[in-house]
């Protein structure tokens, strides 16, 4: 079931919990089926989240990064849902994103869509 909701996916936030290397692992799985159903153009995003538990953290950076190269994400972010840390920084680089590549998405635009814009004036 919830692999219709990859069908016309632009960008997907794959989240683990940086305090739980098992989490990481399991997000492979995840990105399989994204990899299977999502567009090809989809932009997938791997986040460590939980950083503002520092002392109990297992998965660092750099383990982000290796496990982003070898799944081919395409961003990695490290946020922090409790205090707010990374997440508007995620969300404005997946949306910059979305918006520099909007062209390759322009197939999946129908009349439900809304244009956001990320100029600030």
């Amino acid at each position: 079931m919830t692999r219709i909701y990859f069908r016309d996916a632009v960008a997907a936030i794959i989240v683990f919990d940086v305090t739980n290397r098992d989490t990481l692992e399991k997000t492979a799985k995840w990105i399989d089926d994204l990899r299977a159903e999502a567009p090809e153009n989809c932009i997938l995003c791997l986040t460590g989240n939980k950083i503002d538990l520092e002392d109990k953290r297992v998965v660092t950076a750099e383990d982000m990064v290796v496990f982003a190269q070898k799944h081919n994400i395409d961003m990695v972010f490290e946020t922090s849902a409790k205090t707010n840390y990374g997440m508007d920084d995620m969300i404005y680089e997946i949306a910059t994103e979305i918006d520099l590549c909007k062209d390759k998405f322009a197939h999946l635009a129908d009349t439900r869509t809304t244009s956001v814009s990320l100029d600030p004036s």
